[in-house]
């Protein structure tokens, strides 16, 4: 089941990014980076503010997926150029290709389309062979290549674009 994220979801969001971080980007950054960047990124005020903004707005969305009652993914959409940037997508490795990356993704483009927001972009890291083949299976298609350093490492990011209106 999708839903909207909640506050109270906040500490299994943590868990799920944590988790899922460690197991994807252990063989590109180490563990001191992916551990510096998840006290960050995911600190806990941080991502309640995070969920309580997006319930508020409807150019934004903050959703998770549930799997016999226990939070096992989420995604997070914010507004970007014309579009919405789908920023965050995670699921734990356990519960992946179940089809619930697709399912939110599709509500990711519901929420775009409500918003009356033609594009949905999304940065993924070039190395990241998994996600960028499931932006493919998607719609989502290459658009341009950039340099990064936002984690203290160079790195290139794939910016890739669909249409979802």
């Amino acid at each position: 089941m999708i839903r909207q994220a909640e506050v109270r979801d906040a500490k299994e969001i943590q868990s799920i990014a944590e988790i899922t971080w460690k197991h994807t980007y252990k063989r590109l950054y180490s563990m001191d980076i992916i551990e510096n960047f998840l006290q960050k990124a995911y600190e806990i005020e941080r991502l309640k503010k995070s969920i309580q903004i997006c319930s508020e707005r409807n150019d934004c969305g903050f959703i998770v997926a549930e799997d016999v009652g226990q939070c096992v993914g989420f995604a997070q959409a914010v507004p970007y150029l014309d579009g919405l940037e789908l920023s965050r997508i995670y699921i734990l490795p356990d519960s992946q290709r179940k089809g619930l990356g697709q399912l939110l993704v599709n509500k990711i483009i519901d929420i775009a389309k409500a918003a009356h927001k033609p594009h949905l972009y999304v940065y993924v890291e070039k190395e990241n062979e998994d996600a960028r083949a499931f932006y493919e299976r998607e719609g989502f298609h290459t658009i341009d290549e950039i340099e990064d350093s936002a984690l203290g490492v160079k790195s290139t990011l794939v910016k890739c674009q669909k249409q979802v209106s």
